[in-house]
């Protein structure tokens, strides 16, 4: 818990009187996110997602790019045979959409 020292004290004990529960050590784990705290700083991470999403798109070990694109390259748009098959641009979406969902957390 997080807040004044006095409310988590009384937050925690108002829960351990309502349920049947201990308290036994700080929490590091909450919805498959890892929590730290260092230096009254929480930090939240997805490990487990984010390896999950480099094995589904093969990204092994590869260095992260800062930008999708060489800065100043102009995009083109396609012709039938050099754009991405309907199969290919529904896995594209779906990395997207898991991108955005990693951001939003």
């Amino acid at each position: 818990m997080l807040g004044n020292n006095e409310a988590v004290k009384e937050a925690k004990q108002e829960m351990l009187d309502q349920f049947d529960c201990d308290e036994i050590r700080n929490m590091n784990e909450y919805v498959g996110c890892k929590l730290s705290k260092n230096n009254n700083k929480l930090k939240l991470t997805q490990p487990v997602l984010l390896q999950s999403f480099k094995d589904e798109f093969d990204l092994g070990n590869k260095m992260p790019a800062m930008t999708p694109a060489e800065p100043g390259q102009i995009l083109l748009s396609c012709d039938e045979a050099d754009c991405l098959n309907k199969e290919d641009q529904k896995i594209y979406r779906l990395g997207v959409g898991k991108l955005l969902h990693m951001m939003g957390w």
